[in-house]
């Protein structure tokens, strides 16, 4: 009996020595992408409150939104108005916008306050949703604002 088993191992031993050696390790990669993006979403309007004392705009409520960047690095940018989109038609003067603006969350940022009507980037260091706060307050170079609705519209983008 064990002269007839031993042909039959003698091929498994070949056989196993054969196909074993064809036997391969693969490596499975698995890919990813981090798309570097920012987005901004506008939560809420803000308000501007008129001062009959000193003939100006004052800060009302902020407005409000979010910035969620997927990278390092993200840039904001918050650009004033140059002039209100709506206005009194007799409104003649020429506004000058002061603003600030904070950011709590990934990235907390203090507030920061522009008074000479420029805009103002805001580097992001860290990945992630932040929620800005924007004021807003207006003078004018005439003798006071005319009656009527204004709206200014500030700019904030990021990339």
């Amino acid at each position: 009996m064990k002269e007839k088993l031993a042909p039959i191992f003698g091929i498994f031993t070949i056989y196993f020595a054969f196909f074993g050696s064809l036997a391969r390790a693969e490596d499975i990669n698995f890919n990813a992408v981090v798309a570097n993006s920012c987005t901004v979403t506008k939560l809420t309007d803000g308000t501007m409150l008129y001062d009959t004392t000193e003939y100006d705009f004052n800060e009302g409520t902020p407005g409000t939104f979010t910035v969620l960047n997927t990278a390092p690095g993200g840039t904001v940018t918050i650009t004033p108005p140059s002039n209100f989109s709506t206005k009194p038609g007799d409104y003649t003067g020429t506004p000058n916008f002061s603003y600030r603006y904070s950011f709590i969350g990934t990235n907390t940022i203090a507030e920061v306050t522009i008074s000479d009507g420029s805009s103002d980037i805001i580097n992001f260091a860290l990945p992630g949703l932040n929620t800005g706060t924007l004021h807003s307050s207006a003078t004018t170079s005439s003798g006071g604002f005319t009656s009527g609705n204004y709206t200014a519209v500030y700019t904030v983008t990021c990339s």
